[in-house]
């Protein structure tokens, strides 16, 4: 799946949660792409993404992972926002509101998988995307450090596909290019 030259170190876990993202990408194209084709708003997008990933998926994670919730929009662990210190944004904006994410509610465990998610054209605050997404990949053994999770994604939308960019360990791994083929999203490097 992601073996095309990408510097990424995947294990099980990661190729894994990858399948599970590019399913639910594809079905967003299969049944949602009036959202992709009109630039809608991306939280229209996160929605349908959001249904997708649940639908298939939930049961998978109950069963391997116990007490891992999925969650979209998310920014709290408690009274703590979920990465700080937080990157700051061109704006100034230090909040770290993640778009979808597959982890374990106020904890610093199985935080499996967050996702940044952008439209074609909409690529403004992208550079503070992947700055979010290096954040709370990091490995920190320090609580107040809310962050550990395993993988991160940023996946930019377009008409034809998606770009994928992967973030692991606090740093960028590689970027991938997924074309849709009317069928399923295609690795177009493979």
């Amino acid at each position: 799946m992601i073996e095309s030259g990408c510097s990424i170190a995947m294990d099980k876990d990661d190729e894994c949660m990858i399948s599970k993202v590019l399913y639910a990408l594809g079905e967003v194209y299969r049944n949602d792409y009036f959202l992709v084709e009109n630039n809608c708003h991306e939280l229209s997008i996160v929605g349908s993404f959001y249904r997708y990933f649940r639908n298939e998926y939930d049961d998978y994670f109950n069963s391997n992972f116990p007490g891992v919730s999925i969650d979209m929009e998310y920014s709290k662990m408690g009274e703590e926002l979920c990465a700080k210190p937080a990157p700051t944004n061109d704006m100034g904006k230090k909040h770290m509101r993640i778009d979808f994410v597959v982890h374990k509610r106020k904890c610093q465990t199985q935080n499996l998988l967050a996702i940044e998610f952008k439209l074609k054209g909409r690529k403004k605050d992208i550079n503070w995307d992947y700055d979010k997404l290096k954040a709370i990949t990091v490995k920190a053994d320090d609580v107040s450090q809310v962050r550990n999770y395993e993988l991160g994604i940023s996946a930019l939308l377009k008409d034809d596909g998606v770009e994928m960019r992967f973030f692991k360990d606090g740093k960028e791994r590689c970027s991938l290019p997924y074309k849709w083929n009317g069928r399923i999203l295609e690795n177009v490097k493979a």
